[in-house]
């Protein structure tokens, strides 16, 4: 008997058992977290596997997501399997209403979006009996026990990409391995993103034949889309100070980022940092600790311009980094200054031509950032004082900011090739189904 059609554990058993008995609690709490960010009822109605939209006829891929990053990143592999098989459908699913309104923003031809159904028997089987996928693409770690194991029941060929497990997922995980061992050998291959994915799944007791490695998929990502109104109202704002962009910034980042601010103050008093939480709630923690360090700011969503006195800008929008992107020379990297985080993507500023800094904690983009820091066009700082240092030094050769972000765009540029035979690994599994169905 194979792994993949193998009983599941008696874990397996008991987790389905729970999350059928939870299921109430469970669409409460999405349908007033979804409600509070205006979704509409009909499409809240999406996570509990009700379709809002009519199933394409044909072959259907279907690629499930997590959040905005991996929802972005899929968008060119989809591109390149319509380049080889334009009558193929997508089917793109992923859990929060931000991704929603990014993937509706950059709506693709043949693409369809939904809400992905939640971990519970009945929702899935709704979703699976009228959305049918030829195959299934499941991006990163977003791997729910009862999806992958009801999706398999139905006969759906799946595949992982992208794939990265942080350490303490291989420690919970890996204390189940024989369950863990059963959910992941129910994909037919796995890309991981980089060689310390590729070791952790074979920790996870990932089938050697299945497993490889090619590029991060979010080297490929699109660049990343700007207002041009709103960049030239803002450049004319900005003039020619001195400006740096903090992006994608976690809760304990903002106060070394605003220390470094301060310090830098001291030697270019008119400098401003354009400070990107990465979840908007961040703000008035980013406020009250700007008032703390005796900071000017103006915040974004209260349509507060940059005035000649603003030292912070607080961009606390959505779906708007890469105008935060175009706007400045210089970009540090959020996610990556304390223990506890993994680092984001570079390759979105590095397609704007920007210097970049990162911190130390970058594991999930571990290979990408250490090669840019050989090639010399990313900085690794540690603290407030030698974050403020790199920016002093920046700003005061202008010609070393311009050559680290030609560096860095050129660096974006690379291993287009490997993303077309990933696109055509995903049309052969979808037509492996279609044989099975036609038997």
């Amino acid at each position: 008997m194979e792994i993949r059609d193998a009983p599941p554990t008696l874990l397996l058993y008991t987790y389905r058992l729970f999350s059928c008995a939870l299921e109430p609690i469970v669409r409460f709490v999405v349908s007033r977290k979804l409600g509070k960010q205006n979704v509409p009822k009909t499409r809240i109605n999406e996570r509990f596997g009700y379709a809002s939209v009519p199933r394409p006829v044909g072959t259907l891929i279907w690629f499930h997501s997590a959040s905005i990053g991996e929802s972005l990143a899929i968008l060119p592999l989809i591109e390149e399997i319509l380049k080889y098989q334009p009558r193929i459908k997508i089917l793109i699913t992923s859990n929060t209403a931000s991704s929603a309104k990014i993937i509706a923003d950059r709506v693709l031809t043949n693409c369809v979006h939904q809400f992905a159904p939640i971990d519970t028997p009945r929702a899935l089987e709704r979703f699976f009996l009228y959305w049918k996928p030829n195959a299934g693409v499941f991006i990163e770690s977003e791997i729910w026990p009862n999806m992958l194991d009801i999706a398999s029941s139905h006969n759906i060929q799946l595949g992982l990409v992208n794939a990265l497990f942080s350490q303490r997922s291989i420690r919970g995980w890996t204390k189940f391995p024989r369950t863990c061992k059963f959910m992941i050998n129910k994909f037919e291959f796995i890309v991981a993103r980089n060689s310390i994915g590729l070791k952790n799944l074979r920790k996870l007791g990932a089938c050697p034949k299945k497993l490889r490695q090619t590029l991060n998929l979010k080297a490929f990502a699109e660049t990343l889309p700007v207002n041009a109104l709103e960049f030239k109202n803002l450049s004319s704002q900005i003039g020619n100070r001195p400006i740096w962009v903090a992006g994608s910034i976690h809760n304990g980042e903002d106060e070394i980022l605003l220390k470094a601010q301060s310090i830098l103050t001291n030697y270019f008093p008119n400098s401003c940092l354009i400070l990107v939480p990465r979840y908007s709630d961040l703000k008035r923690k980013i406020v009250s600790k700007s008032e703390k360090f005796n900071l000017k700011y103006s915040v974004r969503s209260e349509s507060e311009p940059i005035l000649p006195q603003t030292q912070v800008y607080i961009a606390d929008t959505i779906g708007e980094m890469g105008l935060w992107y175009k706007l400045a020379p210089i970009v540090f990297l959020g996610g990556s200054l304390l223990e506890n985080l993994n680092g984001h993507n570079p390759y979105e500023p590095s397609k704007f031509s920007t210097a970049i800094l990162t911190g130390a904690y970058h594991t999930n983009f571990s290979e990408a950032f250490n090669q840019m820091i050989k090639i010399g066009c990313a900085i690794q700082v540690t603290s407030s004082t030698s974050l403020a240092y790199n920016l002093c030094e920046l700003f005061k050769r202008p010609q070393e900011t311009h050559r680290m972000g030609k560096i860095a765009f050129e660096f974006s540029k690379k291993g287009k090739e490997s993303l077309t035979e990933l696109g055509h690994e995903i049309i052969e599994l979808s037509e492996i189904d279609s044989k099975i169905m036609n038997q």
